[in-house]
């Protein structure tokens, strides 16, 4: 029985128009950044986005979101701005060394490095572009870079037909996420002429997994302090871990190891706490400090099983990190395309799907524990409100970060 872990996501961009005129774009920048500063780069993101949108969201709310999808429809934008409007998303993206060209040039390396050589493990990234051409008259060179760069599907429609072109977009969405989200828009505006998607579908095994008859309810202790019951899931394992005064962490490999998902839970504070305190100050120093502590040892791991599924806006979140241009009259997005008017960013949606249980667990993971040893390994229980982030080992490339509230919602 195989492990099926999907975790699907789409970033969703529009474009629209007023009555302003672009500026003079700027002459092509050359830079020297390799696929490493990228990912550097792209890390840092992760961690700025997360923070960004984990602080504003509701307390007791589960937070899901897929750094690698917002990074990859971003980079998509890039190629259509100039000016300030790319000056400001190239520096919320830590993006120093890089300019549209040499992101172009890094994306096909990155996405074959984090091909899985794994059959039990699939990544796949899709990216597609939906415009009217009575509303804009997309530049060939945008088209080709999309195309070309980032192998997305082109697709001239109608969005005087709104209904026929929802079910188009939505149709989009719910093939290349296997079904998991079925619709990412409701409405086209009278100004959106464009739309820029992303879609991510992750599936993977456990390279360790669960043994269904172990799982059973047990009490989760939510931010409130309020108890639940949930069916959390048990193994006997060496796995990397660590448990000190301040947090129990364990790293779960997936098969292949080129990936793997880390949970990180306070041992102490609130979750709530522990964030504003620890993960907003420096959130990098913390992740590097557990794949420091991280040490291979045999632990007693109980793990809640859980799906989450999410809508976030991320307009007024890429705006607090400094992306505003963008989103107002004055944005230069001249290199995407001409329109009656000046073209700007009108929403940005993220869906994200991500469900954790047992299947496929192999018989080896299931473990019986035997009385009366000197010693027993430790026991880490995530039974309360935790972190955790699926990322792609080699690269530190986050796939995923969340924060889980509530096993039940």
């Amino acid at each position: 029985m195989k492990n099926l872990i999907p975790f699907l996501i789409i970033i969703l961009l529009g474009v629209a128009c007023n009555d302003e005129q672009s500026p003079t774009v700027n002459p092509n920048i050359e830079e020297q950044g390799d696929l490493s500063d990228l990912t550097k780069s792209n890390l840092q993101f992760s961690f700025d986005l997360f923070k960004e949108v984990e602080s504003s969201a509701d307390e007791n709310a589960n937070v899901l979101i897929s750094p690698l999808s917002i990074e990859i429809a971003l980079y998509m934008l890039l190629n259509g701005a100039d000016n300030n409007t790319l000056e400001e998303i190239r520096s919320a993206m830590n993006l120093d060394q890089f300019y549209p060209n040499g992101i172009n040039a890094r994306y096909p390396e990155l996405l074959a490095i984090l091909e899985s050589n794994d059959p039990s493990l699939n990544l796949n990234i899709s990216n597609a572009m939906f415009w009217d051409p009575i509303g804009i008259n997309v530049e060939e060179n945008y088209k080709d870079i999309i195309a070309n760069n980032y192998h997305g599907s082109l697709f001239e429609l109608d969005f005087n037909n709104v209904e026929q072109s929802l079910q188009l977009i939505n149709n989009w969405a719910d093939n290349t996420t296997n079904g998991r989200i079925k619709e990412v828009l409701t409405d086209i505006s009278a100004d959106e002429v464009l739309f820029l998607l992303n879609a991510l579908y992750f599936i993977g095994d456990w390279k360790f997994g669960f043994a269904e008859e172990s799982t059973q309810d047990m009490t989760f202790t939510l931010s409130n302090g309020n108890e639940i019951q949930t069916p959390i899931m048990f193994t006997d394992n060496v796995f990397k871990s660590i448990v000190n005064e301040v947090y129990s962490a364990v790293e779960l490999d997936f098969k292949g190891e080129e990936y793997s998902m880390t949970f990180v839970m306070p041992n102490e504070n609130n979750i709530n706490d522990y964030i504003n305190e620890t993960l907003n100050s420096d959130f990098k120093s913390l992740y590097d400090q557990i794949n420091t502590d991280l040490e291979e040892q045999r632990i007693f791991l109980n793990l809640p099983k859980f799906e989450v599924k999410n809508k976030i806006q991320l307009k007024e979140i890429l705006k607090t990190l400094g992306i505003n241009e963008a989103f107002s009259s004055t944005a230069d997005l001249s290199k995407m395309g001409t329109s009656g008017g000046n073209l700007f960013v009108t929403r940005v949606i993220h869906d994200a799907f991500l469900k954790i249980d047992e299947k496929g667990a192999e018989g080896a993971a299931v473990t019986t524990i035997g009385v009366g040893v000197t010693s027993l390994p430790p026991v880490v229980s995530f039974d309360k409100p935790f972190l955790y982030w699926i990322k792609h080992k080699e690269t530190d490339t986050m796939v995923f970060m969340g924060k889980m509230e509530n096993p039940h919602e």
